[in-house]
């Protein structure tokens, strides 16, 4: 029960108030993926092995699934902003095998590469083109398409598809690992890498002067010794000036570009994170002592640069440097687990996917089941700011709760305009109780019935949603 109260008196406990805003690396419990029939936690009942985050706040999910939110979806999906299913985007039988990689284009268009050789029912053999209510846009087409996977994809400003993977043919024609597609997924003849030998291309990135970051786990490139990553010139040569570390028996996995022209890599190399400067040496200054990644055969899988000049890190680890993380750490511009961001015991089950919000929050996707002992069912998101709404400031109204932890009874106070609107919640976003709040600014939240755990506050300030976290005792 939640009651207003005009005739509460402040006694020195206000002065132990707790103030609570969830910090980095917290859940954010306004990302539910509820199941809106039942209301109840759905998530995916698969893997989810890439996210892309949309300009709308939306994100696209792409793996091992069959069903999102109770819903039918075979290895695609998209999710509004709070985690629902977001219905508008049907893409119909969806894929018929495992969905590696998505990339977003300017025009809302999505492409879609794996193992599959169906998608909707018609033949699209490893390669599709959904329009944005996720039907499969004939105007792009593949044709016999490629031999095996295709692991990673990415679109050029000028529209064209670079595609990578583990395939050596595309449309019966001979093409080693990486290739370029006209719009309509015709081959660009003009681009030609030659052949990336030992092993497929997993991971690219296209740079702002369009040249062409390649990851994988290949040992040679265009006749040169070169280990899992290098790069590649617009035209598809490779270019001599990048000279990155030679690493033995390595495997590269994400890259990620920072502003400044550093480029992030990860994957089972030494460390299990690097960042290279823009000729592809290592940056002295990062990371120059520490073991990096720990636990049992421990590598990343995706990777974030971030506007600090941080790197969000997602895969199967426990420790970063010592430090106990589980599978997601924000390491530090010098290399150093960032302090500031905590995700508690992390996620209990391998982090594949990994991206990032308009708004400034990260979406998490692989095959756990809770975050911070939070169920969460292969997706969740997560704070990057020290809101947890992930969106600048408070507004006019600061929310304080006293004491917290609790057994029972929790006092709250308001400083400034009282919130138009609270309730509170569980951590599986089913709303418990509301609260009309006094213009006095203080109240009191009864906890007593409820069991032991998590619980939140969410409130709505100056037309902001906020949420502050209560632990019941």
């Amino acid at each position: 029960m939640i009651r207003s109260s005009r005739s509460l008196t402040l006694v020195p406990l206000l002065a132990a108030a707790l103030r609570l805003v969830a910090q980095p690396g917290a859940l954010d419990p306004t990302f539910l993926p509820i199941d809106v029939s039942t209301g109840q936690l759905s998530g995916f009942d698969g893997l989810v092995q890439v996210l892309v985050g949309c300009p709308d706040g939306k994100v696209l999910a792409g793996g091992n699934f069959t069903h999102c939110n109770g819903v039918e979806r075979n290895g695609v999906a998209r999710l509004n902003a709070d985690g629902t299913l977001d219905l508008a985007f049907d893409p119909g039988f969806g894929a018929n095998g495992m969905v590696w990689c998505m990339a977003l284009q300017p025009d809302g268009r999505v492409l879609v590469g794996g193992g599959f050789t169906y998608f909707d029912g018609a033949p699209a053999k490893r390669l599709v083109r959904l329009n944005t209510d996720g039907s499969v846009d004939t105007d792009f087409s593949v044709g016999g398409g490629f031999n095996h996977d295709v692991f990673s994809v990415a679109v050029q400003e000028d529209g064209r598809v670079l595609a990578g993977g583990d395939f050596n043919q595309y449309m019966g024609e001979p093409h080693g690992r990486l290739l370029r597609l006209e719009d309509d997924g015709t081959l660009d003849a003009s681009f030609d890498p030659g052949t990336c030998l030992g092993g497929s291309v997993n991971a690219m990135a296209v740079q702002p002067d369009g040249r062409i970051l390649i990851g994988g786990n290949f040992s040679e490139v265009q006749g040169q010794s070169i280990s899992a990553v290098a790069r590649l010139h617009p035209g598809g040569e490779l270019d001599a000036s990048f000279s990155p570390p030679v690493w033995s028996f390595s495997m590269v996995t994400a890259i990620a570009l920072h502003a400044d022209g550093a480029v992030a890599v990860g994957g089972m190399i030494p460390n299990g994170v690097v960042r290279l400067q823009p000729d592809g040496h290592p940056d002295p200054g990062f990371n120059t002592n520490g073991p990096g990644l720990g636990g049992w055969a421990p590598m990343v899988n995706s990777l974030a640069a971030l506007p600090d000049g941080g790197i969000l890190v997602a895969g199967r680890f426990n420790a970063y440097n010592g430090v106990p993380c589980g599978n997601v750490v924000k390491v530090a511009p010098n290399g150093a687990a960032d302090p500031t961001f905590n995700t508690g015991s992390g996620a209990d089950g391998e982090v594949f996917a990994l991206a990032t919000t308009p708004n400034g929050q990260a979406l998490i996707g692989g095959l756990f089941d809770h975050v911070d002992q939070q169920p969460r069912p292969r997706i969740a998101r997560l704070l990057l700011t020290d809101l947890s709404t992930g969106l600048p400031g408070l507004a006019t109204t600061e929310l304080e709760a006293w004491p917290n932890p609790t057994e029972g009874m929790v006092n709250l106070r308001w400083e400034g305009a009282p919130p138009m609107s609270a309730e509170l919640v569980s951590m599986d976003g089913r709303v418990l109780n509301r609260l009309a709040p006094a213009m006095s600014g203080l109240a009191q939240l009864e906890l007593s019935a409820l069991p032991a755990g998590h619980y939140a506050v969410r409130y709505l300030a100056a037309g902001m949603p906020r949420t502050l976290r209560i632990i019941r005792r």
